[in-house]
């Protein structure tokens, strides 16, 4: 039986896929692996089911990706979250721009999100 999924998860080898018939632990096809088809978590997959009890599977192909992130790997995105600190410890803006221009790159929805703002008197929250 064979069926559609999305790999949830990326473990060294072996992945964990989400599918319509419960979680199934996948390992690649070798042909896969041969063809340095790199399977990442968000990747749409056809599952070859081997085991029932317990769920296991074969990934036997990969879909076309929508959009991909190196670092971390990632697939299929449409929006993608920043969460940092503004102090303690005070945030990285190297980090923050690179973050900035990789989810414009691949046109992604950029969502910041700031923790700790409670830490900063007024004049540093004004500043930023």
């Amino acid at each position: 039986m064979t069926l559609r999924g999305r790999v949830i998860e990326e473990q060294k080898s072996y992945f964990t896929v989400d599918t319509e018939e419960g979680t199934f632990r996948a390992s690649s096809r070798g042909i896969l692996k041969k063809n340095k088809v790199r399977i990442c978590t968000g990747d749409l997959v056809n599952l070859e089911v081997t085991n029932q009890v317990p769920p296991e599977g074969i990934i036997s192909s990969v879909y076309e990706r929508s959009s991909y992130l190196k670092r971390p790997a990632v697939a299929n995105l449409s929006q993608v979250f920043f969460i940092t600190t503004l102090s303690c410890p005070p945030i990285d803006f190297e980090a923050l721009d690179r973050f900035l221009f990789s989810a414009e790159a691949y046109h992604l929805r950029a969502i910041l999100v700031f923790n700790k703002t409670d830490l900063l008197s007024g004049s540093d929250f004004e500043k930023l």
